[in-house]
């Protein structure tokens, strides 16, 4: 178990909380904290913006972003534990892509869509939140896959 630590976080709904959390908390992190103490206690989910160890101030102040600069690309609600909903929309978009490129009139135009759909599937992956995240490592696989088969296998498909 991880040493407590006092962290500032961000929450969905644009609050600035800060509290404790067991778990690791970098910048940028998902995590729960317990703000209060005793019976007036509350566990608060967000985006970690700042913090220090317990004891003991880091010396720098919480970066607390700009309003608006935080934007979520989540749909739906999040939580900690995998939802089937999450894997659905990752399989269903992942799905889309390769169908689509596999549906190319020419081998060389496969090609070419299945390196864009491996490319956009990556910064979405890297660069997304949320359910848009998921269905970048959907798109990124199932177009490399197709990818990886098709010039494995270049008479497959003919």
């Amino acid at each position: 178990m991880a040493a407590p630590q006092r962290v500032t976080v961000l929450t969905p709904q644009g609050q600035v909380v800060t509290g404790v959390t067991t778990q690791r908390a970098r910048p940028g992190a998902r995590v729960t904290v317990v703000v209060g103490s005793g019976a007036n206690s509350r566990r608060v989910t967000g985006q970690v913006v700042g913090g220090s160890q317990a004891g003991g101030r880091s010396g720098r102040s919480p970066a607390v972003p700009l309003a608006g600069s935080v934007t979520a690309t989540s749909i739906l609600p999040e939580s900690a534990e995998v939802r089937f909903l999450d894997a659905g929309i990752t399989a269903g978009v992942a799905a889309g892509s390769v169908l689509w490129t596999a549906s190319r009139p020419t081998t060389g135009s496969q090609l070419g869509w299945a390196a864009f759909w491996v490319l956009l599937g990556g910064l979405m992956a890297v660069e997304g939140r949320g359910e848009l995240q998921d269905a970048g490592f959907g798109v990124l696989s199932s177009n490399a896959s197709y990818l990886a088969l098709r010039l494995l296998h270049p008479n497959l498909g003919t």
